[in-house]
């Protein structure tokens, strides 16, 4: 055990006195190890830090609550920013500086949590500042098939490669060798181009996966499964290729599964959007231009909808085909004293939306209708 005393150094009898004050512990252990090395017959010396304690450390600049906190010395920079409740949303997050040491010591805090570098989020010391600048209009957008898109500060230093890394590297579907970079006036080959603010580094889709499996149709179709993506594709061509609906489905209630718009910063956080009311008036499919990877999904007929909240009977209710909330409101025994009369609320329960409607609204197989109280809404 070596004690680093109030004056940061180390003071043992068999290595002597050692300098550590504002430095690291990767370059604590770099300095050790030679000395460390006369004295012990080891294949390989770690060090680390075993007992602690806490030390004060002011945060300032684009962060929620700047002020001086009480930081053990075993946390690192993204630890002390959580104390100061995170990163305001202006804030840089590659451009932190730790100073108050020898001299500064940048902080990336992007390369540290997507690049898996932990000298990029190094730890903290006592009487050191963290400062976050704001953002710099020097950014780039990184969209596609990648982990994280979104966008980046650029760096002077940083290739194509490096903001691939920093947005969580490309996802299995994303093929980064056919990955380009675009702007406002061009796509340009990302061999041989510089990169510059503004620009946007898109990673498409695999091309095999497109050919494969670019398209799903499922539930009550003849044939589920994957099917060849194109740009002309449509719903009814698909259904085709799928054998058509079976003979249980409920083309009714058919409904499109669509991934978010991954050329979107932020589209990693986003669930499946679902497209519902895919017919027309006069029974044909709407012009709904299919995207990669969307799902068809077409229900079964159950032939039952349910009534819930404000009558005398709920439960389920035998579906007949084009009547409308208030005859199903009917069969339930009718409303209670303090229903709302005026208005319902009915749930598709393909796609778990709802929507406020009148007692005339025409319901479809496995709806549920709601009645609710007079002042508002009671699930």
């Amino acid at each position: 055990e070596l004690v680093v005393n109030s004056e940061g150094k180390i003071i043992d009898s068999k290595i002597g006195v050692v300098e550590v004050a504002g430095l690291t512990l990767s370059r604590v252990r770099a300095i050790l190890v030679e000395p460390l090395s006369r004295q012990y017959r080891a294949a390989e010396i770690i060090v680390s830090i075993q007992s602690p304690r806490p030390v004060p450390i002011r945060i300032v600049g684009a962060v929620m609550r700047p002020g001086t906190y009480s930081v053990y010395t075993s946390k690192r920079v993204s630890d002390a920013l959580e104390l100061a409740g995170g990163l305001r949303p202006e804030a840089s997050t590659r451009r932190i500086q730790l100073t108050g040491g020898p001299q500064p010591i940048g902080v990336d805090l992007d390369r540290a949590l997507f690049a898996a570098d932990a000298e990029a989020n190094p730890p903290v010391y006592g009487g050191t500042t963290i400062q976050v600048p704001t953002r710099t209009p020097n950014s780039v957008r990184v969209v596609g098939e990648v982990q994280k898109p979104g966008e980046l500060e650029l760096f002077d230093s940083d290739t194509w490669e490096t903001l691939l890394s920093l947005s969580g590297g490309a996802l299995p579907t994303g093929d980064p060798t056919s990955a380009y970079l675009s702007n406002d006036s061009a796509r340009l080959l990302i061999i041989s181009a510089r990169l510059k603010p503004g620009d946007i580094l898109v990673v498409p889709i695999r091309a095999d996966l497109l050919a494969e499996r670019g398209l799903f149709a499922t539930g009550a179709v003849r044939h589920p499964g994957g099917f060849a993506y194109s740009t002309d594709m449509t719903v009814d061509r698909l259904l085709g290729l799928a054998g058509g609906p079976s003979a249980v489905a409920n083309s009714a209630r058919m409904v499109i599964f669509r991934r978010p718009d991954r050329m979107e910063p932020g589209a990693d956080t986003l669930p499946r959007i679902p497209i519902s009311n895919l017919r027309a008036a006069d029974g044909k499919f709407k012009p709904v231009a299919l995207r990669p990877f969307d799902s068809v999904y077409v229900p079964i007929m159950i032939g039952v909808v349910r009534v819930s909240g404000q009558v005398q009977r709920p439960g389920l209710v035998p579906f007949e085909p084009g009547k409308p909330a208030s005859y199903y409101i009917a069969v339930a025994g009718d409303y209670l004293s303090g229903a709302n009369r005026a208005g319902v609320v009915v749930r598709n329960r393909v796609t778990g939306e709802t929507i406020s409607s009148s007692p005339d609204a025409l319901v479809q197989d496995g709806d549920e209708v709601v009645v609710t109280p007079q002042g508002g809404v009671r699930d």
